[in-house]
């Protein structure tokens, strides 16, 4: 199958591209406000990159999201729509992050509902579990940490 991909920049393009996956709420209740106040604005200063693929028949194939900084190289988030799923879409998404990030381990972070999903890339690609943080987005969700740890800030007792 043929994939179109291409790097998203407008504002208007990103709105769009948020209400289709406004779903992902459901996984990370911060969704919303985080692709609002970091993805949007960080695209603009190429921070953060959001990739769209569509097919002929599909204009919303699937959408990945990267954070690349100095300090961090992250794939935050790696969809594929449902019907495109097992046509090689995720390694594709795999290589892409690979090249814009220069990094083939780049931090990848996935929850205990979607580890089964994830679990055949994450081996053909040699990824290392890190960490594993309980109730880091939802309470009683295991989050698993690839290729690096996550920022858990620390909680101050006064």
């Amino acid at each position: 199958m043929y994939f179109k991909t291409e790097d998203i920049l407008e504002k208007q393009q990103l709105v769009k591209i948020r209400n289709q996956l406004l779903f992902l709420k459901n996984d990370y209740p911060q969704f919303y406000d985080w692709f609002n106040n970091k993805v949007i604005t960080e695209v603009q200063s190429s921070k953060r990159r959001v990739i769209l693929a569509s097919t002929r028949l599909n204009d919303f194939a699937g959408v990945l999201i990267l954070k690349n900084t100095a300090t961090e190289k992250k794939i935050c988030t790696l969809y594929v729509s449902q019907e495109i799923r097992n046509k090689k879409l995720g390694s594709l998404f795999f290589d892409i992050a690979f090249e814009k990030l220069k990094t083939d381990k780049p931090l990848i972070t996935v929850s205990d509902d979607h580890i089964k999903e994830f679990d055949k890339l994450l081996k053909k690609y040699k990824f290392i579990l890190s960490e594993t943080i309980d109730g880091y987005y939802r309470s009683e969700i295991s989050e698993y940490s690839y290729n690096g740890h996550l920022y858990v800030p620390k909680i101050l007792i006064a």
